[in-house]
């Protein structure tokens, strides 16, 4: 049994797309606001849910300072287009934008002939829990294009080869010898084939501008790079491995045409545009490169040199390993420093890259593992009919790679696992054909049965997905009164979650951002939070940015004991280095959610290769007598009164400090402007992180070497003198 290629009405999947599309939109917009505007909202202007956005919207803003980038352009592009503010694009456009999702999955499923239950797989697809979470209200980053580009790459190379390769079934019985293939009389046989009607210039063309597509999606991000060089690869194999014998001709002249512009760029183009011409016009030359004996061959050695790319899979293997390593060695090699000393790696530290448990990754791929697990061994019976879909093997792959490369891949498994749960239940109804079972109607009814059942989890799902900024309104609002008091052309030091917020608010670069925070902006951002040495921070950061804005080549050349002294005499020297232009260190609560990996990184021993770290806890709600110096969770694992060293207590009109003076290394701060509590230990309480938010800004050994510019309490602003 096997999906028979057939052709499709147009008209009803338009509608099966407009369906899928308003379901999971509408299921999108079901995500509730608990919060007051107040709490999401500064001026007027919305605040955003991940660090990301900014990054997009500042480069459209002002792309001379920050840089030009193919996502911030397409930004730009949809303002105009829409009139809409920068904020309220970049809040509201992920659930618009991530809902086309199903509209690609409904027209892949359309491709292998499962129309109608093509419905589900394509909601369940656009709301698989890892790429739901991944795109809410005010997500605006590129995995509103990672998702949906790939899917969009696949639909026209499984249209050429459903219904034209045999399933591994029948290529078994052609090895074994137990079936004919039906070859007819070779290159003759293919010159007609290339003229044939399902092979028409309409396919032709598809494959042509999905090449190209694919060619101009590299720009948007580097994921793209390798499906470029990935799926004309696996296209290939299918054709090569499962082609019908003297009929694959045509299929590799259109897997040339996808696989020539998506890896070879322009001059790629430039061939299958030459290509594409000899197909739908075929002249007296055009006619004698087809029928040659060497067109196959040359054919399918041209999209291997376009796939097979040496570079690509050491770069491959580098981005792997800096997923699974704790720690980066030899200074990123691939940057071409060499380095005496081994940095700390922030990879673990990104929650989308944090390892899974297994079930959970199931969890990632739908709300219920057991549904999920279906899935995939469906995908794997869809296979044995549908060979076609095995151009979704690569993202299935990455996707069960997502346990140690991180929750944010398991959106790569989506499609692959819906394919897996509806293709077998359409070939179910297909052996029922005869007997009426599997007409429109009952396949209609079905695929809408599926879909609300299925969506329900997630609807369940959706109170628990509240619209919550990432960054809170105090913090913004420093940013912006500190703005007309900083240095066009400064620097702001800040921890890299909050960089493209910082640009954002401020208009000026920051050391490290979402986009530079390998390690080395990221040890010298954390040094100088976790010290409690206000001379290291400041010479840090001046180091730092006189050597060229980065430890790698601030360090280069020197041996491991140079480096050791470096570290001791910026602690302990008052060393003559020039700052170059004015340099700017934000410090906030909101950092401290972070504190314990950022004194993780900032404690990391050169000697010793290690880190060590500090502790700090993040509080429920807490009973609080300040008489007592004690404090109790409300509902929390801290249900008997705790004693603390110091209490400090943020509020509107500035910091309310007590010292209690018991000694025991417990010290609890409150910050009332966000209804945030934090206990730690004397490490943390004495590092820059916190004492330059809650301590004195004129204390004697701060003054020489910081001074306040601007600030609330729960954020604070310093110069780098």
């Amino acid at each position: 049994m096997k999906i028979a290629y057939r052709s499709f009405d147009w008209k009803l999947s338009l509608l099966y797309g407009l369906l899928a599309y308003a379901v999971v939109l509408g299921v999108r917009f079901l995500q509730p606001f608990p919060l007051s505007d107040a709490a999401t909202m500064v001026d007027g202007e919305r605040l955003l849910a991940t660090h990301d956005a900014y990054n997009w919207v500042v480069r459209a803003i002002d792309p001379a300072t920050f840089g030009r980038d193919a996502f911030a352009s397409l930004t730009s592009v949809l303002k105009s287009s829409t009139g809409l503010s920068y904020d309220t694009l970049a809040f509201w456009s992920p659930a618009v934008l991530a809902s086309l999702v199903a509209v690609a999955m409904l027209c892949l499923c359309v491709a292998v002939g499962c129309a109608e239950l093509g419905v589900a797989a394509a909601v369940i697809t656009a709301l698989s829990p890892s790429f739901l979470y991944r795109t809410l209200h005010g997500f605006y980053d590129t995995d509103l294009v990672t998702l949906l580009c790939p899917l969009l790459l696949v639909i026209a190379p499984i249209y050429l080869l459903h219904g034209r390769i045999l399933t591994p079934g029948e290529a078994l019985r052609v090895w074994l010898g137990k079936e004919q293939q039906g070859r007819s009389s070779g290159r003759k046989q293919d010159r007609e084939n290339v003229e044939d009607r399902e092979a028409g210039m309409v396919l032709w063309a598809m494959l042509l501008l999905t090449g190209i597509a694919g060619w101009m999606m590299r720009d948007l991000h580097v994921f793209f790079d390798y499906l470029s060089k990935i799926f004309p690869i696996t296209a290939l194999g299918l054709v090569l491995v499962l082609g019908r014998s003297g009929r694959r001709l045509p299929l590799l002249a259109g897997v040339a045409l996808y696989a020539l512009p998506m890896g070879g760029e322009l001059f790629g183009t430039l061939l299958a545009l030459l290509l594409f011409a000899a197909l739908v016009r075929p002249s007296a030359w055009a006619e004698r490169f087809l029928a040659a004996r060497y067109c196959a061959p040359l054919l399918a050695a041209g999209i291997v040199l376009i796939g097979v790319d040496g570079e690509l899979i050491h770069s491959v293997i580098t981005r792997v390993e800096l997923y699974l390593k704790p720690e980066a060695t030899g200074g990123d090699a691939e940057r071409g420093f060499s380095l005496a000393v081994s940095f700390p790696a922030v990879v673990q530290s990104v929650i989308e890259a944090q390892n899974l448990r297994w079930m959970e990754m199931f969890q990632y791929f739908y709300p219920l593992a057991i549904v999920s697990i279906l899935g995939c061994a469906g995908y794997l019976v869809a296979l044995w009919f549908a060979p076609s879909l095995a151009m979704l093997l690569p993202l299935f792959a990455l996707g069960l790679l997502s346990p140690k490369l991180g929750g944010r891949m398991a959106m790569f498994a989506a499609p692959a696992m819906a394919a897996g749960l509806m293709v077998p239940l359409h070939l179910l109804l297909r052996y029922f054909w005869q007997s009426g079972y599997g007409r429109r109607a009952v396949r209609v009814g079905l695929a809408a049965a599926l879909t609300g059942l299925l969506i329900i989890p997630v609807v369940n799902q959706m109170p628990q997905l509240p619209v919550v900024p990432f960054i809170s309104v105090p913090h913004v609002q420093v940013l912006k009164a500190a703005k007309p008091k900083l240095t066009p052309g400064g620097t702001i030091w800040t921890w890299w979650d909050w960089g493209f917020a910082s640009q954002y608010f401020t208009g000026l670069r920051t050391f490290a951002d979402g986009a530079r925070h390998n390690s080395d902006r990221l040890y010298p951002s954390a040094a100088v939070y976790a010290t409690d040495n206000p001379r290291f921070a400041n010479q840090l950061i001046r180091y730092t940015m006189a050597h060229g804005e980065s430890m790698y080549p601030a360090i280069e050349g020197q041996s491991r004991e140079e480096v050791l002294q470096l570290m001791q005499d910026l602690r302990e020297k008052d060393m003559d280095i020039p700052l170059r232009r004015p340099q700017y260190l934000v410090v906030s609560v909101d950092s401290l959610k972070l504190g314990a990996w950022i004194s993780r990184f900032g404690t990391w021993d050169f000697a010793t290769a290690s880190m060590t770290g500090y502790n700090l806890t993040k509080l429920g709600q807490i009973s609080l007598n300040l008489q007592m110096g004690a404090f109790a969770e409300t509902s929390g694992s801290i249900r008997t009164p705790m004693a603390v060293d110091s209490v400090d207590i943020i509020t509107t009109s500035g910091v309310q400090h007590r010292e209690f003076f018991r000694f025991n290394g417990v010290h609890l701060v409150i910050d009332d402007l966000t209804d945030t509590r934090y206990i730690m230990d004397t490490n943390m309480y004495r590092s820059m992180m916190v004492r330059l938010l809650v301590g004195n800004p004129e204390a004697e050994d701060i003054a020489p070497y910081f001074r306040l510019v601007h600030g609330n309490a729960h954020t604070r602003v310093y110069e780098v003198l």
